[in-house]
């Protein structure tokens, strides 16, 4: 069993590790949508897509708990594939230096879960 407090500060890794999807989907529909490429053209349409990609980092790609994983790491890590599916279409990504400590663990339960391995697959080999 999962020990939440050390989630308390992280509404992403507390709907994951609680396997909330429900929260979960409602914290991602919160997130502001990056702008598209090509849409911005001054300089304060730069800033304001810059602090919406910090808001949206703070969240996807949050590492302040222990062992310094992500959601998406947490949601490979408790086998998780809706959460992890949810993340990889808010935009999630796996660092590079992750990839090889994560994929072996997400392999393993590609055996189990389609989902997450196609999801994997298409991050490792940028298929769409």
């Amino acid at each position: 069993m999962e020990d939440y407090s050390k989630y308390s500060h992280s509404p992403a890794h507390l709907a994951v590790a609680q396997r909330d999807h429900a929260a979960f989907k409602k914290l991602i529909a919160t997130l502001p949508r990056l702008a598209k490429a090509g849409a911005v053209n001054t300089e304060d349409e730069s800033v304001a897509a810059e602090l919406d990609a910090y808001a949206v980092s703070a969240v996807i790609d949050c590492r302040d708990v222990p062992g310094r994983e992500t959601p998406l790491h947490l949601a490979v890590r408790i086998k998780d594939p809706i959460s992890a599916d949810i993340f990889m279409a808010a935009g999630a990504a796996l660092p590079a230096s992750c990839v090889d400590e994560v994929v072996s663990e997400a392999s393993a339960y590609c055996r189990i879960g389609m989902s997450l391995y196609l999801t994997f697959d298409a991050l490792l080999f940028d298929i769409e």
